[in-house]
Order: structure tokens, then sequence, then C-alpha cells
């Protein structure tokens, strides 16, 4: 149980009223732990008047980015004292086996697994065609994971990190948090430093209205119109899906067999799951306008998500901040309101049939 405080007295009530569930008053607890009660209380307030999003993953990161933005000198403070506390360790499992785990810095980690995943998949294509070999992909990342280790790998892949930061931010005039593609929000000063490196690709945004303002450039040629979607859409636009952009395919929304054309507002971002369930398992999808994706389920029920908005997003009272990503249902063809209660249906519910 939590202990009831100054700043968790309305969150128990809305648990209580079945408006919010258990693991989401968790996290708006464990994550402001270390605030005062004025702090706790404004986050509260703007986490409870906003919708309960689509899953716990995306309602803990509109926790971290408000946090982020209401004391970024906490943010700061509390990422230098986590990096003292990086360390690896192993647990003994069944069978021969073991687990080892690491705790290092968010944008080392994400490199090293981009690393090691491109290594695997390049593997594994080449494997099919020449061994038979079929590994399952986990089993794959472990092994080049093993051997990269161990210096049995030779290989050299260069691995981009995406950062996608406000102007002001690299400027230096706040200290709005940052984001790392496939992680969430980090703060300013990390944002910064990674910017500053031209091993990094920046992303300028404006804080306004966040218009991509700077895309940056890349030796390796990529068509500008397929960067501009990446970083426009950051994940798979299916309602409630986290998957980041640099683990999704780019899909014509209208099929190019069909006519569709290779333009702004005919692509989308589809995790390889949703993908599939658009061409095959009875979804439909359309977009009205560039970055608003209406999706019919095969039992009629319609769901919108717009790019160019995100509740994660939530502003502080008071903070005109821009917002991006959101998904929102459509009354007309569906008996669930537009900010669903916890235990209700959604879109995750909804049948994939492959």
């Amino acid at each position: 149980m939590l202990a009831s405080g100054p700043t968790t007295c309305q969150a128990l009530a809305d648990l209580t009223a079945g408006m919010l569930d258990h693991t989401r008053l968790a996290a708006l607890h464990q994550l402001t732990t270390c605030h005062t009660d004025g702090q706790r209380a404004v986050v509260e307030a703007a986490m409870l008047a906003g919708s309960r999003l689509a899953s716990p993953p995306r309602w803990r990161r509109k926790i971290h980015r408000l946090v982020a933005r209401l004391d970024p000198d906490a943010a700061a403070k509390r990422r230098r004292h986590a990096h003292t506390q990086r360390g690896i360790a192993i647990q003994s499992l069944q069978d021969g086996t073991a687990c080892l785990t690491a705790i290092l810095a968010a944008e080392d980690a994400q490199a090293i697994y981009d690393r090691i995943n491109h290594i695997a998949r390049t593997d594994a294509h080449t494997d099919l065609h020449t061994d038979g070999d079929v590994r399952p992909i986990d089993a794959r990342r472990a092994d080049v994971l093993t051997a990269l280790l161990l210096g049995n790998r030779r290989e050299h892949v260069s691995v981009e990190l995406q950062v996608i930061a406000p102007v002001g931010t690299l400027a230096g005039l706040d200290d709005n948090p940052a984001e790392l593609v496939g992680y969430g929000p980090i703060p300013a000063e990390v944002g910064r430093a990674l910017a500053a490196d031209a091993r990094w690709r920046r992303v300028l945004t404006d804080p306004a209205t966040g218009t991509v303002l700077d895309l940056g450039h890349r030796r390796t040629p990529t068509p500008a119109l397929a960067r501009l979607v990446r970083h426009q859409q950051t994940r798979c636009v299916f309602p409630g899906c986290g998957m980041p952009a640099t683990h999704t395919d780019l899909d014509h929304t209208t099929a190019h067999s069909h006519g569709g054309r290779t333009a702004l507002d005919n692509l989308g971002l589809l995790c390889r799951r949703h993908h599939t369930a658009k061409h095959r398992g009875g979804w439909k999808l359309h977009q009205p306008r560039p970055g608003v994706f209406t999706w019919t389920a095969p039992t009629g029920r319609t769901y919108t998500t717009d790019t160019h908005k995100n509740d994660e997003e939530g502003p502080i009272p008071g903070e005109g901040y821009r917002t991006g990503p959101t998904t929102t249902l459509n009354p007309e063809r569906t008996s669930i309101t537009r900010h669903p209660l916890p235990h209700q249906r959604t879109p995750s519910d909804e049948p994939c049939r492959f």
C-alpha cells in the first residue's frame, strides 16, 4: 500500500472511484518521491487532469517529462547520482544459464543494444540463405553480445542515436528535457552534450509548435522524406503502441500498388506486428491529413492517433508547452468515452488477426 500524503489524496480518491489503476498510482508515487509536497501536487494535478493514456509506460514517460521541466536542477542531480550506481551483476539460473545485467547511462545502453540488434539481424538474414540457421532473434542477440565481449567478433557497426531537443535547450536558454529516441526524456545538459558531438545527428524543434527546424546531416544517404516522417511521428502510429521510430517500418497508408503516393500525407510508421495487422489482420487505416491516422478495428470500432499531439507531454498548469502523439477514441463508433478508464477496453485489447 502507498502511504497517503498531501499530494496523493486526490489520486487515492480516483483509485477508489475506479478512475485510476494501481500501476499508474504507484508510478505517480515512485517518480515524485524525491520532490517537495508543492512539486508533487503540481505533477499530480497535471497527470490527473489529463487522460490516463493508453499504457503505463506512456503514463510514466509523461511523469518523467513533467518532473524534468518542473525541477531541471534536481533531475540533473539525480542523473549524476544514478551514474554513481552504474554496475553489472550476475544471477545464476537453471539449466546451465545465468542472467547478466548492466546498469548504464541511457545513451550508452541504447547504442549497445542497437549495435547488437543490427549485427544479429544481419546474421539472421545471411544465415537463413546459407545454412538454414533459424535461431530466435533473442538468442542471436545473446550470442552476438557474448562474441563481442569475448573478442570473437570484429564488426564495426555505425550506430545512430537520435536526440530531439527544443532550440532553447540546445542554446542554453532553458533546461527543458531533450528526448533520446527509443528511451525517453533525458536532462537538458545531456542533450546538449550529445548534440555537441559531430557523430550525433541533431534534431532542432520549435518549442512552441514542435515544428522541425533542422534535421541535421549524416554521411550515409537517407531520403529526406523518410527522415522527416520518422522525426515527426517518433513511434508506431497504432493506438497505444510505444515502439520507437528506429524499430518501425515506413508504411504507405494507401498502398503504392493501389495508387498511393510516396508523400508526407501518405506515409506512417508501423512496427512489424501492427504492419502485419494492417495488411492481414482485418484492420483498416486512413490518414485524413498528414500525421493523423484513423484506425478501424475488425469489430468496427475506430481509433485516432494524432502525431501532432501527445498526452505524455501534458503542460504544467499555467505553462504553455508544446504537446506532441496522442490517441483518441471516436465516440460515434464506440461506447468508450474519450478518456477511457484504465479497466475499460482499449485499442490494445482489440484482436490483431493474422
